[in-house]
């Protein structure tokens, strides 16, 4: 079974402490999301690693991080009514004239994830 790997999104207020304390403990954590014109969410995935790394770096601030996710939270996330689209490169999104980089809380049971630059 393949790993599925969001981004977490670290908008300059998260310590690195903090993700491994706080978010870790109350079981929640800030997702990088994509948002259309209207307002529709799109969440990256991705299969292979430094795929994903290689767009946190490009997408997002330093200090953010990777983690991967089971079948469950990718159902939580499509309840939400969010679209799940997997990359196979790391695109860039922070001038893109359709999207927005922007973040949403996700909330899971069994946190185990790793930050890295």
């Amino acid at each position: 079974m393949e790993e599925k790997y969001a981004v977490l999104y670290n908008d300059g207020n998260l310590k690195a402490q903090d993700f491994q304390f706080e978010c870790k403990k109350e079981g929640w954590i800030p997702i990088l999301v994509l948002k259309d014109n209207e307002d529709k969410i799109t969440v990256p995935m991705f299969h292979n690693p430094k795929i994903a790394h290689n767009f946190m770096k490009r997408n997002s601030p330093k200090n953010s991080g990777l983690i991967i996710l089971i079948d469950e939270d990718i159902h939580q996330m499509e309840n939400n009514g969010w679209n799940i689209e997997y990359f196979t490169f790391p695109r860039r999104f922070t001038s893109h004239p359709k999207y927005t980089i922007d973040l949403e809380i996700i909330e899971i049971k069994n946190l185990g994830f790793q930050t890295y630059r």
